[in-house]
């Protein structure tokens, strides 16, 4: 299970960084001139990636305190069991 979330961090790291990427090509290229910064659906794809941006941003960390968290460790079935009870 750890091993899946840390691969889980591993891609909200990946999708962080290529929505960066592709943000800054996107500011380089209304920059250069080759995208008018009026076109309609510019706004919606500059959104759409900072929203993918931040929200991968977000929850790595999150993630990541869950994984290095003791009570997240040490939760066995018996356990839940107990607390069930």
């Amino acid at each position: 299970m750890a091993t899946r979330r840390s691969q889980h961090i591993a891609e909200l790291n990946h999708r962080a960084a290529g929505a960066d990427t592709r943000l800054k090509r996107l500011y380089d290229a209304i920059e250069a001139g080759s995208l008018a910064p009026a076109e309609s659906s510019l706004g919606e794809r500059i959104a759409g990636l900072t929203t993918l941006r931040d929200q991968a941003r977000a929850d790595a960390p999150r993630i990541e305190a869950m994984l290095a968290s003791s009570t997240h460790q040490h939760l066995t079935g018996a356990a839940v069991w107990e607390l069930a009870s």
